[in-house]
């Protein structure tokens, strides 16, 4: 949940054991937001992991080159030329809440 003039991010999520299901431990779960790629172009994880986000066509073999780590590319044609030469791995948006140091998540609204 977003809230107007509140700074910081809640959700929940619902699990369900349907009946006849076994029995299971949840260790460890998670979440992806699907953002308005209209609004949505930077993110700030922790205080010092920030950076704007590349488009999901510059994801796209003519763009960018697949690197031997499954999930990371290096960004050869982006749309926003600033990040040409970045690499971009789909880790580098997680937020592993056990070992980070954070204050806030932020969104931040670009339009």
């Amino acid at each position: 949940m977003l809230s107007s003039g509140f700074s910081g991010f809640h959700c929940d999520a619902l699990y369900e054991l349907l009946a006849g299901s076994p029995a299971f431990d949840l260790a460890q779960t998670r979440m992806v937001f699907k953002w308005r790629r209209d609004m949505f172009h930077y993110t700030a994880i922790t205080d010092e992991t920030q950076s704007i986000m590349p488009m999901s066509e510059d994801l796209l073999p003519d763009r960018a080159k697949q690197l031997i780590v499954p999930g990371s590319v290096l960004l050869v044609n982006p749309i926003n030329t600033d990040l040409k030469g970045e690499i971009d791995d789909k880790y580098q948006y997680c937020l592993l809440t056990s070992h980070a140091n954070f204050t806030d998540l932020e969104i931040t609204q670009t339009a």
